[in-house]
């Protein structure tokens, strides 16, 4: 669900469906409509509702045996309620099952239910149980990835955690690479960039090394750096001599069509919550993306937007700080700075006062 306009909207939809099913004692249909109304709360963080709908699910399901998808969002509405016994008892149930991604999920889940109860040593154990080369889904091996290091981060194992961090740096790009499309570029780093952030400071200073530079240079990355290096790739371009000057003067036209849409920083929509896909606006990036995509197969030219881009940040914040102190701000997360200085790195809280009065004046000003 796109945002929560469309997810009100998605609900509704099954609550009225639901009405039809009980007039009509399609009794099968109306517990299929709740498993999907439990997923919807469950996505909008409605856990109370989730619940309301399980209560349903089990109620009417008499003898036939709760779908096992259906269980491992009840044990999940669990963790996130804090219920951690109610969670791992559902999990280890799950935990054998013939489904991949039911599988790997719950071991991944137990690891947070055993780490959030302080039992650092059996979550790690679980992890490192788990045989990534079975995992096909760039979503689950970055999930793997940070779990991994939040509970390598509690371990005190501050050296493993951060390379678990670029780890999963390497494969949220890697998922990126061939997308263009700077809103889609932008959704995937909103579901990330907070969660590395948070894992960055919660590691003491005094083991921060360079290599977080590589993590920070993704997570300051954005729509703006991505558009650049477009530009950029589209300057090289028009400098390469074996291109042809028909497919330059097409790839100029194409680019204009977006930058006449609002890019980098407008897509095209009127209201906040319009379709990215909306067949209005789409064609205009679907037909960039597909010239350069044939650009770079049939003259071997290097994508515009790879592990390249992010590479090239990192190296320029090693140089910064060899001849120059270096201030990252975390305050839109939490009341720290990241200082620099001979290669010496201090994280720094912020009083309270002075940032409750900064937040004031950047509400007050924007």
């Amino acid at each position: 669900l796109a945002s929560s306009a469309a997810s009100d909207v998605y609900k509704r939809q099954i609550e009225e469906a639901s009405e039809i099913a009980i007039e009509n004692n399609r009794i099968q249909d109306y517990i299929k409509l709740n498993e999907l109304l439990l997923r919807a709360c469950l996505q909008d963080k409605d856990f109370d509702g989730a619940l309301d709908c399980y209560e349903i699910i089990n109620k009417l399901s008499l003898n036939s045996q709760v779908e096992d998808g259906v269980l491992f969002n009840v044990a999940t509405i669990y963790l996130q309620k804090k219920m951690l016994d109610e969670a791992i008892e559902i999990y280890e149930k799950l935990i054998d099952n013939e489904d991949y991604s039911i599988h790997f999920n719950c071991k991944v889940n137990l690891a947070i239910c055993y780490r959030e109860q302080g039992k650092i040593d059996k979550s790690l154990s679980i992890l490192a149980d788990v045989n990534i080369l079975d995992i096909f889904d760039e979503s689950y091996l970055i999930e793997y990835e940070l779990v991994y290091s939040k509970s390598l981060i509690k371990k005190g194992d501050y050296k493993n955690a951060i390379l678990r961090l670029i780890n999963a740096v390497y494969i949220i790009e890697k998922k990126m690479e061939s997308i263009l499309k700077l809103y889609y570029r932008r959704g995937i780093r909103e579901k990330y960039v907070p969660r590395l952030e948070h894992l960055i400071i919660s590691i003491p200073s005094e083991f921060l090394t360079k290599n977080i530079l590589y993590v920070i240079a993704f997570t300051r990355s954005n729509q703006t750096s991505d558009w650049m290096n477009i530009l950029q790739w589209c300057n090289e371009l028009y400098k390469n001599e074996s291109i042809p000057e028909k497919i330059i003067l097409d790839v100029e036209e194409k680019i204009k069509f977006v930058v006449d849409n609002g890019a980098p920083f407008l897509y095209g929509m009127i209201e906040k919550y319009d379709d990215h896909c909306d067949r209005f606006h789409s064609w205009r990036w679907d037909d960039l993306t597909a010239i350069i995509n044939n650009i770079s197969l049939k003259y071997n030219i290097i994508h515009p937007l790879t592990l390249e881009c992010t590479e090239n940040i990192y190296k320029s914040l090693l140089k910064k700080i060899e001849n120059a102190s270096l201030i990252i701000s975390f305050l839109s997360i939490d009341r720290k700075l990241l200082l620099i200085n001979d290669n010496e790195f201090s994280l720094i809280s912020i009083n309270e006062d002075i940032f409750s009065n900064y937040i004031y004046k950047i509400k007050k000003y924007k």
